[in-house]
C-alpha cells in the first residue's frame, strides 16, 4: 500500500538513484546523453537534502520503499520523479495532489512548473496548461522546457 509523507534525509540516497535512472531512461527522449549526464550530477544525496531544507518535499512509499518524490517551493513545483518500474500506477498523481494541497494551505492560488516535453501529457491531465517555452543553458548544453501553470481551487470551494 502506498503512502505519502514528508521527506527525511535517509530518503535522499534512494531518491538520487530513482531520479538519475529516470533521467537516463525517460528524459533521454528530451535531451542528448551529454545533457543527461550533466543533469544527473545535480541530483546527489547531498543536494537533495539541501534542497529539502528550503522547500516542501514529499516522498511516495510502498511500505518502507521510497518510490518517488515531488516538491513545491512557493508557487513552483520541482523534481517530480517516480521509480520507472512504477510509472503509470498513480503515484505521480498522488505526489502532485499532496503538494497542491500543501500549496493551497499556504496561500498559493496558482502553481508553475518547468516540464520536459515528454512530461507534457502527464501535467495536462492534472490540469496544467502550457504558458510558454523556456530555453536555458546547463553546463554548456541547451535545455528546452515548457512553462506550465495551474490555477488552484480556493480552499473554501474544495469539498
Amino acid at each position: 500500500m502506498t503512502s505519502i509523507r514528508f521527506f527525511e534525509p535517509p530518503d535522499a540516497e534512494p531518491l538520487s538513484r530513482i531520479i538519475v535512472r529516470n533521467l537516463e531512461l525517460v528524459n533521454i527522449q528530451d535531451y542528448p546523453s551529454q545533457t543527461i549526464q550533466a543533469l544527473a550530477k545535480l541530483y546527489t544525496r547531498e543536494r537533495l537534502i539541501k534542497e529539502a531544507s528550503h522547500c516542501h518535499m514529499v516522498v511516495c512509499l510502498d511500505g518502507t520503499e521510497v518510490l518517488g518524490t515531488a516538491a513545491v517551493d512557493g508557487d513552483r513545483v520541482r523534481n517530480v520523479f517516480v521509480d520507472i518500474r512504477r510509472h503509470r500506477e498513480g503515484m505521480g498523481r498522488c505526489l502532485m495532489a499532496a503538494i497542491e494541497t500543501y500549496a493551497l494551505e499556504h496561500g498559493q492560488a496558482r502553481l508553475y512548473l518547468h516540464a520536459v516535453p515528454s512530461a507534457r501529457g502527464f501535467y495536462e491531465k492534472l490540469g496544467y496548461e502550457v504558458m510558454g517555452r523556456i530555453e536555458r543553458e546547463l553546463a554548456g548544453f541547451q535545455l528546452v522546457e515548457l512553462l506550465m501553470a495551474k490555477e488552484l481551487p480556493r480552499l473554501d470551494a474544495v469539498g
